[in-house]
C-alpha cells in the first residue's frame, strides 16, 4: 500500500512538472510570436505610410482616405498643409516612434516634416489582436495554476499519511531512547545534589564525567533521531539536547585541570576574540584596552571572561552602553565589564557564584562558578557591584607576571 501511494506521489510530481515545462514553452514561443507579428505589421505599415508621404513630397494628387490624416509643417512648426479643417500643432505630438503607442509617422525633408496620421482601423486592428491574444494567454495561465494546485494539494494529501507512519515508528523510537536518558538524568540528578550538599568540585570526579559521557551519547541519538520529525517537533527536541549539552559541558569544565597547557598570552588578544565572539550588533560597545601577559591557560581564561560578558549582554537591551575596560593596576591584570542593564537586588547578588542558582529561563546556573573558580585557580578574585535599575559592574583581578604597553 505504501509503495503505491508513493508512486502516485511521484506520479503527481511528475505531472506537475510536465505542465510547468509545457507552461513555460508556450509563455516563450507566444510571446515571441505575438511581438514578431506586432514587428511585421507596423513595419509594413511605416512602409505604407512613406510612400503617403514620398506622394505628398512630389505632389502628386492621391485619395488620403486610407490615412486619418497629412500635415505639412516648416521648421518653425508653422503648418503648411493639413487635410483637417483644424490642424494639430507640432508639440502636441507624442515623442515615441512607435506606431501603435503614437499613431504618426514623421518624415524630415530639408525645409519641412512630413506627419502621417495613420489609420485607426489599423489601430484598433491592432490593438483587437493583441487583447484577444492576452485573454487566451490569461485562460491558458489559470487552466494551469488550477491544474498544479489540485495536484500540489493531492500530493500533500498522500504526504501527510506517509509522515504519520513514520512519526508512529519515530515516536515508538524516541520514548525508548526518552526513557533510557531519564535513568541516567536522575543519575546525575543524585550526583549533583551530593556535590551541592558537599559546596565543592572534588565529588564530580571521575563518575560524573562517565556518566556525563554516556548522556552525551544518549543526547547524539535523540539528536540525530530528531532530523526525521515533524519541524515543530524538531526544532524542540534541538532546543532541549542543546540546553543539556551545555549543562553537560559546564559540568565537565568544573573537572578541568586548569593548570594544563599554560603559556605567556596577551590578554588584550583574548579580550578582544572574547567580544566579537559574544557581542551582537546593535549594543554600544566602548572599549579601552591595554596589552597586559598572564601566565595562563588561554581557553580557560577566554571561557571565564565570555561568561562574564555574555552575563551583560543578556542583561542590557541593545541601544544601551557596555563598557570593557582591560588595564594593568598595582602589578595586577583588571578585567572590568560594566553595564546598563537592569541590576540586581541583594538577594540575587549574594548568590550569584552559588553551583546551579540563575534568573534565567534557560540557563545553567554555572557560568559564574566556572569563572570563579578558574579566577581563583590562577590568583585572582572577582569582584560584583549592582542595584535595581542602575546596571553591573564585574571586575576581575589576576595577579600580572609580564606586562607590556
Amino acid at each position: 500500500m505504501r509503495s503505491v501511494r508513493e508512486g502516485l506521489s511521484g506520479g503527481k510530481a511528475g505531472v506537475i512538472f510536465l505542465l510547468f515545462f509545457l507552461f513555460v514553452v508556450f509563455d516563450f514561443f507566444s510571446t515571441f510570436i505575438i511581438l514578431r507579428l506586432r514587428y511585421e505589421w507596423e513595419f509594413l505599415e511605416r512602409e505604407r505610410l512613406k510612400l503617403v508621404a514620398e506622394t505628398v513630397r512630389v505632389g502628386k494628387k492621391m485619395d488620403f482616405e486610407d490615412v486619418d490624416g497629412v500635415y505639412v509643417f516648416s521648421k518653425d512648426g508653422t503648418c503648411i498643409f493639413s487635410t483637417r479643417s483644424i490642424p494639430p500643432s507640432f508639440s502636441s505630438f507624442p515623442e515615441t516612434t512607435s506606431l501603435v503607442d503614437s499613431r504618426y509617422l514623421f518624415y524630415p525633408l530639408k525645409d519641412t516634416v512630413i506627419v502621417i496620421e495613420t489609420s485607426s482601423f489599423f489601430i484598433k486592428g491592432i490593438k483587437g489582436y493583441l487583447h484577444g491574444f492576452l485573454i487566451v494567454r490569461i485562460l491558458i495561465y489559470l487552466t494551469f495554476l488550477i491544474s498544479s494546485l489540485y495536484l500540489i494539494f493531492s500530493l500533500k494529501e498522500t504526504r501527510m499519511e506517509k509522515e504519520e507512519e513514520e512519526e508512529k515508528k519515530l515516536d515508538e523510537k524516541f520514548q525508548e531512547l526518552l526513557a533510557e536518558y531519564r535513568i541516567k538524568l536522575e543519575r546525575l540528578e543524585r550526583e549533583k545534589k551530593e556535590w551541592e550538599r558537599n559546596k565543592g568540585f572534588v565529588v564530580l570526579g571521575k563518575s560524573v564525567s562517565d556518566l556525563l559521557h554516556e548522556l552525551r551519547n544518549s543526547l547524539g541519538a535523540i539528536m540525530s533521531l530528531s532530523g526525521l520529525m515533524e519541524k515543530k517537533l524538531q526544532e524542540k527536541v534541538k532546543r532541549e539536547v542543546l540546553s543539556l549539552n551545555r549543562l553537560a559541558d559546564d559540568l565537565l569544565l568544573l573537572t578541568r585541570d586548569y593548570g594544563k597547557g599554560k603559556e605567556k598570552v596577551n590578554v588584550k588578544e583574548i579580550v578582544e576574540e572574547v567580544l566579537e565572539r559574544e557581542v551582537p550588533e546593535g549594543y554600544n560597545l566602548i572599549k579601552n584596552l591595554r596589552s597586559v601577559y598572564l601566565y595562563v591557560n588561554r581557553e580557560f581564561l577566554s571561557r571565564a571572561f565570555g561568561n562574564i560578558v555574555k552575563n551583560a549582554v543578556e542583561a542590557t537591551k541593545k541601544g544601551k552602553k557596555i563598557k570593557v575596560k582591560l588595564s594593568l593596576e598595582n602589578g595586577d591584570c583588571v578585567f572590568r565589564v560594566k553595564d546598563e542593564g537592569k541590576g540586581m537586588d541583594r538577594e540575587t547578588l549574594k548568590r550569584i557564584f552559588d553551583p546551579f542558582f540563575t534568573t534565567k529561563k534557560r540557563g545553567t546556573g554555572l557560568g559564574l562558578s566556572i569563572t570563579r573558580r578558574i579566577v581563583e585557580y590562577y590568583g585572582g578574585r572577582i569582584e560584583v557591584e549592582s542595584k535595581p535599575g542602575k546596571g553591573t559592574t564585574v571586575t576581575v583581578r589576576i595577579p600580572c607576571q609580564e606586562s607590556s604597553s
